[in-house]
């Protein structure tokens, strides 16, 4: 939290007004100590197998291209919307979906003035006549970026609480938006809050082998590049892939299975170098699975998650966990 007083002064006017010797100086309203040491910052929590879940919920925003050149990939999303939704269905992720296109002058197609989501009806058919709505007589200056701010700003219900956001762009040229991807990246984090979200696109770029209407922009090092990776779980395929099916099916899965994975909520928000697993007795180290790890702190979430629970032998076996918690502002006590 940040203070636009001297936090020195300000904990020793809090301290004094608890102790009733600040009367004089106007402070009777504090209504909190601002701790910078804490004598007892150790948290340790434990949780059985079984009682290990997954958030299972996730917010998805397509963002599609409507400019002349996209009729044929439209198609292909159409074609294979079935792959991408089975994927949900599979794993009973509650899901929610919206459709936008690169052209700012357009309202959101499909998701944002009524909810659609795994409780319509029809879902593939709903999302596929909506992605055969786009048309390709959008702008010729597609952009991505500014139409996900406006939608999300227009309407702010489309976010769920605590739920995962998953944004899949579809275009076949650069991002033209007026904001640059710093900008995007911090007006967009500054809506979306602190939750988890992935980022998934399907780009035409030369550097993707594909026949670009602009052969100038390359994927890497571009905006969109920027983008996909500013999440923990991103992934790219190339517009002209000739099976658009196994892209969509590996999207959903993947976002099925990030939004899935085990974890255990945390009661406190920790120093994240403390943080200590144990399994019957046994350190579970945490970092990249490929590194040996098992577990991540996802910041959004304030939990850990674990890649699998394969290293359990039984459900009723419990996973420790203890940490330092961070300090900050804690209730005064009142006075009686």
């Amino acid at each position: 939290m940040m203070f636009t007083k001297n936090w020195k002064s300000t904990a020793v006017l809090r301290l004094l007004s608890v102790m009733g010797l600040a009367s004089g100086l106007g402070c009777q309203d504090e209504k909190f100590l601002y701790l910078s040491q804490q004598t007892d910052r150790t948290v340790s929590q434990t949780a059985m197998i079984r009682e290990v879940h997954g958030s299972s919920g996730v917010d998805i925003l397509w963002v599609i291209d409507n400019s002349g050149s996209m009729a044929t990939p439209q198609k292909s999303v159409v074609d294979n919307a079935e792959k991408f939704m089975e994927e949900f269905s599979k794993a009973s992720v509650d899901w929610k979906l919206g459709l936008i296109s690169t052209d700012d002058s357009e309202k959101p197609f499909l998701g944002f003035n009524s909810s659609f989501d795994r409780s319509s009806a029809d879902p593939v058919g709903v999302f596929g006549r909506a992605v055969d709505s786009l048309g390709t007589n959008g702008s010729a200056s597609e952009r991505a970026f500014d139409p996900i701010i406006n939608s999300l700003k227009n309407f702010p219900t489309f976010l769920r609480p605590k739920k995962a956001l998953a944004v899949i762009i579809v275009t076949d040229v650069e991002d033209q938006s007026r904001l640059t991807a710093p900008q995007f990246l911090a007006s967009f984090k500054s809506i979306i809050g602190d939750r988890p979200y992935y980022t998934y696109g399907i780009f035409g770029a030369p550097d993707f082998n594909c026949q670009a209407m602009d052969d100038r922009w390359q994927y890497a090092g571009s905006r969109y590049e920027e983008f996909m990776n500013s999440s923990s779980s991103h992934q790219v395929y190339p517009l002209c892939s000739a099976d658009y099916g196994v892209a969509l099916a590996n999207i959903g899965r993947d976002i099925s299975t990030v939004i899935a994975r085990p974890q255990i909520d945390l009661t406190d928000r920790p120093e994240t170098s403390t943080i200590r697993v144990d399994y019957k007795g046994r350190l579970l180290p945490g970092g990249p699975q490929e590194d040996g790890g098992y577990w991540y702190y996802d910041y959004g979430l304030n939990a850990i998650v674990f890649y699998s629970l394969e290293f359990s032998t039984d459900e009723t076996d419990s996973v420790s966990i203890t940490y330092e918690k961070t300090g900050g502002l804690v209730p005064a006590a009142s006075a009686s």
